[in-house]
């Protein structure tokens, strides 16, 4: 509908971004405790990160689950779309070309020359490094790739943009995944590996890798999103930038069970930090339908928690009122979890054995036709952090996260969290229940 070239349409920043995720200021703060009732006596305080939805909303007056989620995968989020407006456009510019046309079967096409005319001028301080088309063997799959690259010494970045695109039968029937690889080089030794410095700068070597895999048919896609950190940089002149740093799964998506466990990469091409896995499934025509977003810091060979949002969203065609359900608790380790949620450990941080309970935080949302933002209805996310959720006469904690328990603050608190309805019934039963539909993260 508009060119490539419109304004704010493309964003070399967007593409180039670095940032990492942050909880928003609602989620997860620091909480201090005093004669906690796990350990009598104990004074301290719960890490930030770590104890869930603390306040209803953030400072805009967005629901705290809704804008978590928005800060956990803004820049994944923003990353893809550029990337798939550059395919895009690519796309569009080798069809207008008349001496161009798509690759046969085990064919490639050279792509240098249109890409540079099309994507520099758009893309200031950026060069185009590689552009190519290529058609495998059997013609089922197309492979469109672009190696940009930007800055110098200690501010050089390399990007890849690979999308691997499976045609079907009709136009709405298709599948693929994108790959998103960016090189860069940072001074964070809790991320870099001791084995991969730049010798020039004496920064550690980090890529930012994302995997964004789609299946359509007809009204219907399902998207899997995988994103993570991993030591090394690819090199510029590689033919797949992705491979060199990570290990892939056999749907060419990154696989969340290969992780370093030390600060030094060796020959192992596994994430190091911020393992983020999302699935979704929904209708187009009514966008409604269900997603699952699990994140973790940092690789726990198999015996971690990964924290997990649940969503489920409908959609009324009279009233074309919208509904948000948006459920958050634990599920297990991010490199094995597919997605069951198996509670909350409302103590993660706490003195004592952390202890997932069968209860989950709860925040509904709606959206009428004609309103200009969603309304938080039920909220259910109150709890201490301690292992049963609740607190005793004795305790205090700082349930405003302002930094001070006052005088009373945090004693006697019961928590107000969800529980399943059911005998019988596990926390995910519960989920599916309320109509949940489940993406496993898995697939």
């Amino acid at each position: 509908r508009q060119a490539l070239g419109a304004s704010g349409l493309v964003s070399a920043a967007a593409l180039f971004s670095t940032t990492a995720a942050t909880d928003t200021s609602c989620y997860a703060p620091e909480v201090r405790f005093q004669n906690h009732d796990d350990a009598s006596g104990t004074d301290g305080s719960v890490a930030a990160g770590l104890s869930g939805l603390w306040r209803d909303t953030d400072g805009s007056g967005l629901a705290c689950a809704a804008a978590e989620i928005d800060a956990r995968t803004q820049t994944v989020s923003a990353q893809a779309q550029q990337a798939l407006l550059l395919m895009a456009g690519l796309r569009a510019a080798v069809v207008a070309d008349s001496s161009l046309s798509l690759p046969g079967a085990g064919a490639s096409l050279n792509l240098l020359t249109v890409a540079t005319n099309l994507l520099q001028p758009l893309l200031s301080g950026v060069t185009v490094q590689a552009a190519s088309l290529a058609m495998n063997s059997d013609a089922s799959e197309l492979s469109w790739r672009v190696v940009l690259s930007t800055g110098s010494g200690s501010t050089a970045q390399t990007l890849e943009l690979a999308l691997l695109h499976t045609p079907a039968e009709t136009d709405t029937r298709f599948a693929g995944v994108l790959h998103v690889t960016l090189g860069y080089l940072s001074t964070d030794a809790s991320v870099g590996c001791s084995d991969q410095i730049d010798s020039g700068t004496g920064r550690y070597k980090l890529t930012r890798a994302t995997t964004v895999g789609y299946n359509r048919y007809d009204d219907w896609l399902a998207m899997r999103t995988r994103s993570a950190t991993y030591c090394g940089n690819p090199t510029l002149t590689s033919s797949d930038h992705l491979a060199q740093v990570a290990s892939l799964s056999i749907t060419s998506e990154l696989d969340p069970g290969v992780y370093l466990s030390s600060a030094t990469r060796g020959s192992t091409l596994g994430w190091r930090q911020a393992m983020l896995r999302l699935s979704s499934g929904q209708y187009l025509s009514t966008q409604a339908g269900d997603f699952q977003l699990a994140w973790q810091t940092a690789p726990a060979a198999g015996s971690g928690h990964a924290h997990l949002f649940s969503g489920h969203s409908d959609f009324d065609t009279g009233t074309a009122a919208r509904t948000l359900s948006l459920y958050h608790g634990h599920t297990d380790d991010i490199s094995t979890t597919d997605g069951n949620m198996l509670g909350l450990a409302c103590n993660d941080g706490a003195p004592g054995t952390v202890s997932v309970q069968a209860l989950f935080q709860d925040q509904e949302l709606s959206l009428a036709g004609s309103a200009g933002g969603w309304a938080l209805g039920a909220s259910h996310i109150a709890h201490a952090p301690t292992a049963s959720c609740s607190s005793s006469a004795t305790m205090g904690y700082d349930v405003n996260a302002d930094g001070v328990i006052d005088s009373g603050e945090g004693a006697s608190v019961t928590h107000d969290l969800q529980a399943p309805s059911q005998a019988g019934f596990d926390v995910q039963d519960e989920l599916v229940q309320r109509g949940f539909y489940w993406p496993p993260l898995l697939l």
